[in-house]
């Protein structure tokens, strides 16, 4: 019987998660991300810093990863329409932030009313 699972580096050690639902990609990212960045674990949340990105409680937790589309909010002209990004953490706290590791560094993303955003970057 083959398995499909998860491996991430958590507290300084790697975990195998039984996902319920499994994507060989995420799978892929998941190791790669958890292994250069790194996350803790707290009554089994998975956690990057103080944003709780994973619910590991369940037998078979949900683990997805979102796409985002960021565009400007006033018409300008541009080459570049929007900007999408994929492989991206959404927090447990709240649906409306993001976590994205790009080149070494993390972007929070707050949705704000209105759909303004805040973005910080390595915070």
């Amino acid at each position: 019987v083959e398995v499909d699972y998860y491996k991430m580096k958590v507290n300084g050690s790697f975990h195998i998660i039984i996902p319920f639902n499994f994507s060989k990609k995420t799978s892929e990212y998941l190791e790669e991300i958890t292994t250069n960045h790194s996350f803790s674990e707290n009554n089994s949340i998975m956690m990057y810093d103080d944003i709780q990105v994973f619910d590991l409680r369940p037998h078979q937790p949900e683990i997805n990863l979102y796409q985002i589309r960021l565009e400007p909010s006033d018409e300008i002209q541009s080459m570049v329409k929007y900007i999408e990004i994929t492989n991206v953490f959404q927090a447990l706290s709240s649906k409306e932030q993001y976590l994205i590791f790009i080149a070494d560094n993390s972007i929070l993303v707050d949705v704000l009313e209105g759909g303004k955003m805040n973005i910080r970057i390595n915070q």
